[in-house]
C-alpha cells in the first residue's frame, strides 16, 4: 500500500500509527515490529476495506469508553486474502495463524473472553473473509485467483497479471 494511503488511515486511526522504522530496528540486529517496518504489505485496492475495518474497531472502543488499546503487528496479503495481525496490550501471543494452501487456516484470536477484544475479533475475520471478494490492486468485486501466487483480482486486473505473466516468461 502507498505510503499516502498508510499515512490516511493513521491521521484517522491512532492505532494505525506505525513505530521504529525498518532501518532503526535494524541498528539493534532485530526486527520485532513487522507494521512499523514494513506498513501495509498489500496494494491499495484494500485501503477502503482496511478503513471500514478501522472505522468498526474504533466504535468498539468508542461505545465501550475506553482508549484502544489494540497493537498492530502485521496487515499483509496471503494466498490472496487480508491477514490482520494484532494483540492488546503487553498480550503479545508471538504467533498469530497457522496457513495452509488449499487447506484450513487456524487462527490464534488474542482477548479471549473479554467482550470488547472478541467483537474486534468479530471484525478482523469479517474484513479477511471479505477481502476474497476485493480485487486487491484497485477495489473493484474480485475472485481469488491463482497465477504465479493466488491473488484476489477483478477481471482488468486479471488481464493485466496474466499479461505481466506473459513478459516475465
Amino acid at each position: 500500500m502507498t505510503n499516502k494511503l498508510e499515512k490516511a488511515l493513521a491521521e484517522k486511526y491512532a492505532f494505525m500509527k506505525k513505530g521504529c522504522s525498518l532501518s532503526s530496528q535494524m541498528k539493534s540486529g532485530y526486527v520485532d515490529d513487522l507494521y512499523s517496518a514494513f506498513g501495509c504489505e498489500c496494494a491499495d485496492g484494500w485501503y477502503d476495506l482496511l478503513d471500514e475495518m478501522c472505522a468498526k474497531i474504533q466504535a468498539v472502543y468508542d461505545e465501550s469508553g475506553r482508549e484502544p488499546d489494540i497493537i498492530i503487528d502485521q496487515i499483509k496479503e496471503k494466498y490472496g486474502t487480508l491477514r490482520f495481525y494484532y494483540h492488546f496490550g503487553d498480550d503479545n501471543p508471538g504467533i498469530h495463524a497457522l496457513d495452509c494452501i488449499g487447506g484450513p487456516s487456524v487462527r490464534f484470536k488474542p482477548g479471549k473472553g473479554n467482550e470488547l477484544y472478541e467483537r474486534i475479533a468479530e471484525i478482523v475475520s469479517w474484513g479477511e473473509d471479505r477481502s476474497g471478494e476485493i480485487c486487491e490492486e484497485c477495489g473493484k468485486p474480485g475472485t481469488i485467483r491463482d497465477l504465479m501466487y493466488i491473488q484476489t483480482l477483478c477481471d482488468d486486473c486479471l488481464a493485466k497479471a496474466v499479461d505481466q505473466e506473459k513478459m516475465e516468461k
